[in-house]
């Protein structure tokens, strides 16, 4: 029970610390944990180019997998 105690720890520490730099990095708080927020930063705050194919009448662009690959790998079409 401790070893998971202190890996429970241990992610939320992490995990503080990425949301911290994802914060730092784009200038404006958000929440990780909400698709429309950060979809909100990545392209309207950052405007970063909407992958093709991940604007299918959703009420934003996607943040999936597949989307945020695109744009770590810069292919947008």
């Amino acid at each position: 029970m401790e070893g998971c105690k202190s890996a429970r720890q241990h992610l939320e520490t992490k995990i503080r610390q990425l949301e911290e730099r994802a914060h730092e990095l784009a200038g404006v708080l958000f929440s990780l944990s909400v698709p429309a927020e950060v979809a909100s930063v990545l392209y309207t705050h950052l405007k970063l180019p909407v992958p093709t194919g991940c604007n299918k009448g959703k009420q934003h662009p996607s943040t999936d997998k597949q989307a945020l690959d695109a744009l770590m790998y810069g292919y947008y079409l």
